[in-house]
């Protein structure tokens, strides 16, 4: 049972924070390494979600002509407008 203990205690004195305050300011080299190695993950996280926005920006624009396209050559076939039929003139559903 001792040897439990001491193996916990152990354990848990290597993974603890340390009890002192090693705060230094860095250097310029490193503050400038830091900085730039920032600046390298923002650009490929910009790019990323460039990417990822002007793909459903793309997919929309393509969804839409679609739904356009299949608007205007027949305004009928499409399922909710066709109850329509007798009430609306096409031009006006193309239109809409």
């Amino acid at each position: 049972m001792r040897r439990l203990k001491k193996a916990i205690r152990q354990l848990s004195e290597e993974e603890s924070l340390p009890s002192f305050d090693d705060f230094q300011p860095l250097e310029t080299p490193e503050q400038v390494k830091m900085v730039e190695s920032f600046e390298k993950s923002h650009t490929l996280q910009n790019a990323v979600w460039r990417g990822i926005f002007s793909s459903f920006l793309f997919s929309f624009a393509g969804f839409f002509i679609y739904s356009a396209h299949r608007q205007s050559v027949s305004p009928w076939d499409v399922r909710y407008h066709a109850y329509f039929m007798e009430e609306v003139d096409s031009g006006t559903l193309i239109v809409a």
